[in-house]
C-alpha cells in the first residue's frame, strides 16, 4: 500500500509516519517521499486555501499512484479576541 502525507511542516511528517508504522507493522506499507512543491510550500494556507498548490500535492500521489492520502492541518490557530 503507498502513502502520501501532505501535512504541515517536517516534524509533523516525521510524527504521523512513525504513528503510521507503529499501528499497521503487519502491513507492507510504504510513505510516498515529499515532492519539491511540498518541501516549499507549507503551512495551512497552502494546504486549506491555495487551490493550486493543493492540487499539485494531489498531482504528486496521483501521479505516483498512491493508495491513500493523509491530510493534516493542526488545529493551532488564536481566537480573535
Amino acid at each position: 500500500m503507498k502513502l502520501q502525507i501532505i501535512c504541515e511542516g517536517p516534524t509533523d511528517r516525521i510524527i504521523l509516519r512513525a504513528l503510521i508504522n507503529r499501528i499497521a507493522k503487519e502491513i507492507d506499507m510504504k510513505v510516498m517521499e515529499e515532492s519539491k512543491t511540498q518541501m516549499k510550500r507549507r503551512g495551512k494556507n497552502s494546504i486549506l486555501f491555495d487551490y493550486k498548490t493543493f492540487a499539485k500535492f494531489l498531482h504528486n500521489g496521483y501521479h505516483r499512484s498512491v493508495d491513500v492520502i493523509i491530510i493534516c492541518v493542526d488545529s493551532d490557530e488564536v481566537p480573535d479576541s
